[in-house]
């Protein structure tokens, strides 16, 4: 397997990213610390929106951002 960056957020952290214009929030449900099969240039993250209890998967760690 191949280096990639640091993973920069855990389990359960609230977080927000931003795709097609739209904001999102929830909490990281699982890390794909490699990448995945496209691009393992950087970890992916699975986000769960409980709000609409839908489970994002593969959201690029460079689009996430903690909630404070």
């Amino acid at each position: 397997m191949s280096k990639v960056k640091d993973v920069l957020y855990d389990y359960d952290d609230e977080v927000y990213f931003s795709f097609d214009g739209k904001d999102y929030t929830g909490t990281i449900e699982i890390i794909d610390r490699f990448g995945y099969f496209f691009d393992n240039s950087e970890p992916y993250y699975d986000v769960y929106m409980k709000d609409s209890n839908i489970l994002v998967k593969h959201v690029p760690q460079s689009i996430i951002r903690k909630v404070d």
